[in-house]
């Protein structure tokens, strides 16, 4: 989508022909890549007693993706009208200083949970601030009510910035935290906002970001998917690999990640959001070239993850027609599937050299079995059929088979035998186990 404030249809027209894109693709969500659809002048030029509504250009755009039945996120923000463009971006209503954190802007630094540090410049509202806080609510009520929109996201982070993790220091006295101590409150000022929401759009989908992402699972009562930790999908091969392709660097980094977010940050799987390509050029300088090649893995190694995915796809420059079909047959399989990816149990390997990772996804006496080899040679997945293992809950006797890559192989085991399982190099694969009396249903 564009960056700026459309200035004319042709622009409009232009991120038209981005959502016919992904509607090729077989993805049905989308959302612009700035807050309040790109209009910051307009939400700077705001005061205490306007509310919200898209401009007639923005509003074409959402009224277009509801033709073609693709669904729109909502992104406002809470205490800058876009905290990602310093030189734009300004605190609501700045006239009015009782709702500002500082008078002046200033540089904090900022580390990611990656580890990634940089420095940003802030200057922002307090959302710790009742009149403030009921004023920015009903801004996003007001979205909301227009009825384009069928979920809802925020990300940024308390200091009027784009993802600063620190405690938070606002020094007034007039607002509802102590003086230079306003963590608490924040929080509990953002939670009351995304609880707003979902108590007036009970079916909304929430997804956010910072700060969300970075409080851990308690911040997560009213939210459906959080942002992933690798924020950039940087390709970084796994210690020990050498000469992987782009798209299976980043499927092993959506596993590590996810299993960190699982083990570490106890985040129920079914949060996470992985971020599945590689940032398209027009990102800037975290942009590549679209990477052909082991679209399957990455695929695999995201749904495997989470039901959960971010794409941000090549929506102008656009990809080879082979890629949007492999990539529309998996958005298939995974809606098709998705009752099974909703559950998961890993298996004790993360994805490292000489390893085989994988994780199951059980329903009772059937599911999946992903299995992932990122080595450059043949390795043995091994797991045992029990709740255990992967989570297996019924059943006597099944039947094994690989439903991908397919194969005509298919074994029998009891329950509680050991599964050993041949998986190629640099491959994923996919097992479908059914008890033996459903051996004949089609479960994929």
């Amino acid at each position: 989508m564009e960056h700026y404030s459309y200035k004319n249809a042709a622009s409009l027209q232009a991120d038209m022909r981005s959502i016919d894109f992904v509607r090729d693709l077989g993805i049905d969500r989308i959302s612009d890549n700035h807050p309040w659809g790109g209009e910051t002048d307009r939400m700077n030029g705001l005061r205490e007693t306007d509310g919200y509504l898209p401009g007639p250009l923005v509003s074409k755009k959402y009224q277009y993706a509801k033709q073609r039945n693709v669904k729109v996120t909502f992104w406002p923000t809470m205490n800058n009208t876009h905290p990602w463009w310093p030189e734009r971006g300004k605190p609501f209503a700045s006239g009015k200083h009782e709702w500002l954190m500082f008078p002046e802007k200033r540089t904090l630094d900022g580390e990611m949970l990656s580890g990634k540090k940089f420095k940003e410049t802030v200057q922002g509202n307090c959302i710790a601030n009742r009149p403030f806080l009921d004023w920015v609510n009903r801004l996003s009520l007001d979205g909301m009510k227009t009825g384009f929109f069928a979920s809802w996201g925020m990300d940024g982070d308390f200091f009027g910035g784009g993802g600063i993790v620190i405690p938070v220091d606002c020094p007034r006295g007039d607002h509802d935290h102590l003086p230079g101590d306003s963590t608490y409150a924040s929080e509990r000022a953002l939670a009351e906002l995304i609880k707003n929401v979902r108590e007036h759009y009970p079916d909304v989908y929430v997804n956010v970001a910072r700060p969300p992402m970075d409080l851990g699972v308690f911040s997560q009562r009213n939210v459906d998917a959080v942002f992933t930790i690798d924020e950039f999908a940087e390709p970084e091969p796994l210690p020990g690999i050498k000469e992987q392709p782009i798209n299976m660097m980043l499927g092993d980094k959506v596993r590590k990640w996810s299993r960190v977010r699982v083990h570490h940050h106890f985040l129920p799987h079914y949060f996470d959001q992985p971020q599945v390509f590689v940032g398209p050029k027009g990102m800037g300088e975290l942009g590549r070239d679209w990477p052909s090649g082991s679209i399957d893995y990455l695929l695999l190694s995201a749904f495997s993850s989470s039901p959960n995915q971010i794409y941000y796809l090549p929506t102008k420059s656009g990809m080879p027609d082979k890629d949007k079909a492999e990539i529309r047959t998996w958005m298939e399989w995974g809606r098709k599937n998705e009752k099974y990816l909703l559950v998961r149990k890993d298996l004790p390997d993360w994805p490292a050299v000489g390893k085989v990772d994988g994780n199951a996804h059980m329903i009772g006496d059937s599911g999946l079995v992903f299995l992932f080899n990122p080595n450059p040679r043949k390795l043995i997945g091994r797991f045992r059929l029990d709740k255990e293992s992967i989570g297996l809950t019924k059943g006597d006797d099944f039947q094994v088979f690989q439903s991908y890559p397919v194969s005509d192989t298919k074994r029998e085991f009891s329950f509680g035998q050991e599964v050993s399982w041949d998986v190629p190099p640099s491959t994923a694969v996919v097992l479908t186990i059914t008890p033996l009396n459903k051996r004949n249903e089609k479960t994929l």
